[in-house]
């Protein structure tokens, strides 16, 4: 694969650590620029001929989308940002305990990530917090105003120390002798900034090969129905572990939002299609839930770039909520809503379909609705087509023992049968033509 090119917009103290998790990377040349204050960023970002461009932090990245919304700056290349995630607070978290007794209770001041994560962070340590005042970020807010907050603070004495994920404000109040902390990038979201970077430019040189979003909204912890048992202990670990699996399994980037409550994971669609059987097996929410007490919702999007599926995923996401049961349904590019999908009881699969037609072909043949869809966008409702299953693997994308599954329960319910033999070219043995009735 061709190198990658990406501008890398960060600030001064992270250059260090995105070069060394970049060295571990065969395809990706990168440039960095740094910038001290986010509103930089507007003059940094037509450096040169790059694929994507990856800022340091959410509140460039909210600045360069708004110039792109008002118009006053036009991009062709994708943009994205590195996460402030868990990982980041913590690192800060364990700083702050040299500042300040831990048996009397943090008393501090945040301006980003938001106060909930830092308090799902303080409770998961044990860390018990006195007092947190925090100051809610947006892209607009003046960067002086943000210093004055913490600051006044201290000089209050109603706080010990602040937390801050800005870098110029970090360094101003360094200069003006109050106590703070650097809330940095980990390097693990550095290393998927990059993966998710790789990612969107291989889906555009792709041009049309589609791309899958696939979005989650974790529901609270629910108690296991077996013996009252609650199994959600090992929650959050437990889930983010069956998510990093699922996710390598896929080949995807899995991306945690609002702690640990939303998800979202992007990938190639024949990759997601090829190893949930075109999401007929889809079970990671089953697998959540029997094994962490955790349900789930899920909306599975497709599209030619990554905005389009995400846009679809989000839609198919609000018809799982709307179901009302723990569920997955899926949006194709072209608007079309499919689902309950995939397994979500034992040994059973739950689908519904508003298609009388597809419904009735599913019950009769024992195939997945998401598979008869496949079927039927092969050939017009009521129409006859001829295909091998090799062809049927290569359309679907799909193993060839798969499509072989696949035509035998056709055939076995009357709408597929042998009309003939194809011999491929070359050596290989006849292979069997099926006329689909469908």
């Amino acid at each position: 694969m061709e190198n990658v090119k990406i501008l890398c917009l960060v600030t001064p103290d992270i250059v260090d650590d995105l070069k060394r998790v970049v060295s571990s990377f065969d395809s990706v040349f990168i440039h960095v620029e740094t910038y001290q204050n986010p509103g930089e960023v507007v003059e940094l970002v037509d450096r040169g001929d790059f694929d994507v461009i990856l800022f340091g932090g959410p509140l460039a990245y909210h600045i360069i989308k708004d110039n792109v919304r008002r118009r006053w700056l036009s991009l062709e290349v994708p943009v994205l940002y590195i996460d402030y995630t868990e990982v980041s607070i913590y690192k800060a978290l364990f700083r702050s305990v040299d500042l300040v007794s831990i048996a009397k209770g943090l008393r501090f001041s945040i301006d980003h990530p938001a106060e909930a994560d830092i308090k799902e962070c303080l409770e998961e340590l044990e860390i018990r917090s006195e007092q947190i005042f925090s100051w809610e970020c947006h892209y607009t807010d003046k960067l002086d105003d943000i210093v004055r907050f913490h600051y006044r603070l201290w000089k209050k004495g109603q706080v010990d120390f602040s937390m801050t994920s800005i870098y110029l404000v970090y360094e101003k109040l360094e200069k003006m002798g109050a106590p703070v902390i650097r809330i940095s990038p980990a390097k693990s979201s550095i290393r998927n900034g990059i993966q998710r970077s790789i990612l969107m430019h291989q889906a555009k040189v792709a041009g049309r090969e589609q791309l899958a979003v696939l979005k989650a909204r974790m529901a609270e912890a629910v108690t296991s129905v077996h013996g009252g048992e609650d199994r959600a202990t090992n929650q959050p670990g437990g889930v983010a572990r069956l998510v990093k699996e699922f996710s390598e399994k896929i080949k995807g980037e899995a991306h945690w939002q609002k702690g640990r409550s939303r998800l979202e994971i992007i990938c190639r669609k024949p990759d997601v299609d090829k190893e949930t059987n075109m999401l007929d097996d889809f079970s990671i929410g089953y697998r959540i839930y029997t094994e962490c007490g955790v349900g789930s919702f899920w909306g599975v999007g497709y599209g030619t770039s990554v905005k389009q599926a995400s846009r679809q995923a989000e839609k198919a996401l609000k018809a799982s909520l709307s179901h009302g049961r723990f569920s997955c349904h899926i949006m194709d590019a072209g608007g079309h809503l499919l689902g309950p999908v995939g397994q979500w009881e034992k040994r059973d699969f739950a689908y519904r379909t508003d298609n009388d037609y597809m419904l009735d072909l599913s019950r009769k043949t024992g195939l997945g609705v998401a598979t008869i869809h496949k079927i039927l966008s092969l050939s017009a409702r009521g129409g006859e087509l001829r295909v091998t299953a090799n062809e049927v693997a290569r359309k679907f994308n799909v193993t060839s023992r798969s499509a072989r599954r696949i035509i035998a329960s056709l055939e076995q319910a009357g709408y597929a049968t042998v009309v003939g033999e194809e011999q491929p070219l070359g050596k290989g043995r006849p292979r069997r033509l099926y006329l689909l009735k469908v």
